[in-house]
């Protein structure tokens, strides 16, 4: 049979689609690049925004009607988050703690499976080289008022650390250069299982190798001690790099989201992370949550100037069922885009100035990436900091080798660099 997946959403739904296909591919089935040519189509959803929801449902309806005699599987936090307006496709659907039996749906053998639970450091992946993902765990601790997603993850039921060391050894034994630690909150790992992430990265780094680890995104609420956890990042092998998410720079409107810390808490973990030379931080805002006055919003904009971060993801708001924000008054829409408009170009004003730091660097990067498009080669220096190589330089570079650059020129979101001889 052949297969074609399509994902939407997180890096965690990203693994979860090379899952499937590591274990399709396990069974005897094919992958395959377009629905074209596929007999069976999964689509992998994402929940998180209205307007990502909505893009998907249309997909969906597209899918099936250009392909009515093909099988087509809905997988993903839509499943579990979603349930009743999924079953309103009448489509097989696969939940996102019940991948294992995937092979079982494609091939019609069952058409209903979310109520399972596996070790997903320990099912086959199809991995794209030189990048391996590993998730920690599944769902989280938090009880954000306007997050969806919590209810479609549920829980937070953490990986046992030897699947997740055998899932790291099994990454270095096949070449892979860069490891993604991922989840759906890296902070709250292992304290449902007594143990911790700063337990689970000293174990990881006993291992010898030439590899890299990226850690992502990490919740303040679980990060309000974390020594421990800011003098593992010395070791060379993990990038200077953390993804924490603030969401608000006004205390009230991060106690009606129920966050679980405070602005001066947040600023205090960015100050303490900072230690480390040159570390990137990157985090995240809603702008226009429910009842935010122009006051609270202005106290995000002085927050972002305050930290200076190197990349901040902006979102608006918007209401998701069965969360208690949605039943708040309401920012109307015109000002929730002013403000998205006046926050993007702040963010936008501080990553150029950060980034422009970085010319005249001479340093080496790790080459992850491809773009096919524009035919050059995208890779990673030490700060997880993105650098596009001049096309002229394709034929010295392949993905997973590192290479000497020197940063030449800069924009908002990369560094432009130009090889240079060791």
């Amino acid at each position: 049979m052949k297969v074609y997946i399509e994902t939407y959403g997180c890096t965690a739904n990203r693994n979860d689609s090379e899952i499937m296909m590591g274990i399709l591919r396990k069974k005897g089935h094919e992958i395959v690049l377009s629905p074209d040519n596929a007999d069976a189509i999964i689509i992998n959803t994402c929940i998180v925004k209205h307007t990502t929801e909505e893009k998907i449902k249309f997909r969906i309806n597209f899918l099936k009607n250009k392909y009515p005699n093909k099988r087509i599987i809905i997988s993903g936090c839509m499943v579990t988050g979603e349930l009743e307006s999924v079953k309103n496709f009448n489509l097989p659907i696969i939940g996102p703690r019940s991948l294992d039996k995937i092979s079982d749906i494609a091939e019609g053998k069952s058409n209903y499976e979310i109520h399972g639970w596996t070790e997903k450091p320990l099912l086959p992946m199809k991995s794209t080289y030189p990048i391996w993902i590993i998730q920690l765990s599944e769902g989280c601790l938090g009880k954000c008022t306007y997050c969806i997603t919590r209810f479609a993850r549920g829980k937070l039921k953490s990986y046992k650390p030897k699947s997740i060391i055998k899932s790291v050894r099994t990454a270095i034994s096949k070449g892979f250069k860069e490891i993604w630690l991922t989840s759906q909150d890296n902070s709250s790992y292992g304290l449902d299982i007594g143990t911790n992430l700063a337990e689970l990265l000293k174990e990881i780094l006993k291992i010898d190798g030439d590899y890299k680890i990226r850690i992502g995104m990490m919740n303040p609420m679980f990060l309000k001690n974390s020594s421990n956890l800011i003098d593992i990042f010395k070791d060379e092998r993990i990038f200077k790099f953390v993804h924490i998410p603030v969401q608000s720079g006004s205390n009230k409107i991060l106690k009606l989201m129920k966050r679980g810390y405070t602005v001066e808490e947040f600023e205090h973990i960015v100050k303490s992370f900072r230690k480390n030379p040159n570390m990137t931080i990157w985090t995240d805002i809603i702008v226009g949550f429910p009842t935010e006055t122009e006051e609270e919003f202005q106290m995000s904009v002085e927050l972002l100037k305050r930290i200076k971060p190197d990349y901040v993801n902006v979102s608006r708001y918007s209401n998701r069922p069965g969360t208690e924000a949605k039943k708040m008054k309401q920012v109307p829409t015109e000002i929730k885009k002013e403000r998205s408009r006046i926050m993007s170009k702040l963010v936008n004003q501080i990553a150029f100035e950060k980034n422009k730091k970085w010319i005249n660097w001479n340093g080496k990067i790790l080459i992850d990436e491809y773009n096919e498009k524009k035919k050059n080669f995208i890779g990673r220096n030490f700060a997880y900091k993105p650098v596009i190589l001049d096309n002229n330089s394709n034929h010295k570079i392949s993905l997973g080798s590192k290479i000497n650059v020197k940063i030449v020129d800069s924009a908002s979101t990369y560094l432009k660099g130009i090889l240079i001889d060791d």
